[in-house]
């Protein structure tokens, strides 16, 4: 892994608003000895870091009207344990799917981990009429609710939904010859997806593929003794670190969206000739 030199990341620590407001306050609460102004100081950082979401929020396109039903009906719905309405990606996150599927120009779309349904149909929203969008959920009642919601939208016709383990449905349509321009890692992602889209081909020529939650709440780069690196997780970043046939770009997206690319399809080698041979 290449890093970046200390004074480097200090750099950029020092573009951000909220991190520079942090390191001010640090400097100020080493030097009194108030507790009252220390309090101040921090709530002052964490100011920055609300407004600086609101900002965010407010200059990105706002929801489809259907998106807002999936969104009101999330967090209304009384969920079983181990679901929460926090599992749905939200509009900015969303609004940034939806850009990437449209810059890919894409035509086929696969995503790995359904919830509700609200990244699945802004991503539809970017397809041409004829396109399509494969979203994969192990829960059965997952399809029944989103179904309902899917159909409020003139893009609901471009969604499937399919039940059950996202490797056997990745291999289900390898065996019958189908490929994707844009894989969306969202839920229960594994080194094997990635590899079968990479190594075994289900990613189509010039593809991309993206994984969601590529900072897993700050468990995959805090080394300061907590919570461990989530044994799913941890194998596909290595994977992708390591690929040097891989172009990656891990983007703060809410929780980390990390982009992975064939490097051929982003790099062009450009050869040439020396004496009768390229080089």
């Amino acid at each position: 892994m290449s890093k970046l030199p200390a004074t480097d990341i200090s750099k950029l620590l020092l573009k951000d608003a909220q991190m520079l407001r942090a390191k001010i306050v640090y400097k100020d609460a080493t030097a009194s000895t108030s507790v009252e102004e220390i309090r101040q100081g921090l709530l002052s950082v964490l100011k920055y870091g609300d407004e600086r979401e609101r900002y965010t929020h407010h200059i990105t396109s706002p929801a489809s009207a259907t998106c807002n039903q999936i969104e009101e009906l999330t967090y209304s719905y009384k969920w079983m344990p181990g679901y929460s309405p926090g599992m749905m990606c939200g509009n900015t996150e969303a609004q940034f799917l939806k850009t990437l599927v449209s810059i890919q120009g894409a035509r086929r779309v696969l995503e790995v981990g359904m919830f509700t349904g609200y990244s699945a149909l802004a991503m539809a929203e970017a397809l041409p009429p004829d396109g399509v969008l494969v979203t994969c959920d192990t829960q059965d009642f997952l399809r029944e609710l989103n179904e309902k919601t899917f159909a409020n939208s003139p893009h609901g016709k471009k969604i499937q939904i399919k039940i059950g383990p996202a490797v056997e449905t990745m291999r289900e349509f390898l065996a019958n010859g189908q490929k994707f321009d844009f894989i969306f890692l969202d839920a229960d992602q594994d080194v094997t997806q990635v590899k079968i889209a990479f190594e075994e081909g289900l990613l189509a020529k010039r593809g991309t593929v993206v994984i969601d939650n590529a900072y897993h709440y700050g468990h995959l780069y805090d080394k300061s003794g907590g919570p461990q690196q989530p044994e799913r997780l941890w194998p596909i970043f290595k994977y992708v670190q390591e690929n040097q046939g891989l172009h990656k770009v891990l983007v703060s997206v809410r929780d980390g969206v990390l982009i992975v690319r064939r490097l051929s399809d982003v790099e062009y080698n450009i050869m040439v000739q020396v004496g009768g041979y390229l080089i």
